[in-house]
């Protein structure tokens, strides 16, 4: 039985799988060599910016409970 990703190019692929969420890509690299390949890829993750949130974001929204 022939892989879902086979007969598309991992150039394609690719292109594709940039408009993906982070969770998305993890997904859909799980599906089959092809597309893990494709996913992994420099081409999809060249722009994606990875940014954990401040902790003092966290903490200031937690303190600006009401009792």
């Amino acid at each position: 039985m022939a892989e879902p990703g086979e007969g598309l190019p991992e150039e394609v692929l690719a292109l594709i799988f940039r408009h993906l969420s982070l969770r998305d890509r993890a997904a859909a690299a799980r599906v089959c060599r092809a597309w893990a390949a494709a996913a992994t890829c420099s081409a999809v993750w060249h722009d994606t910016k990875i940014s954990q949130p401040s902790p003092w974001l966290r903490c200031a929204s937690t303190s600006q409970a009401t009792p």
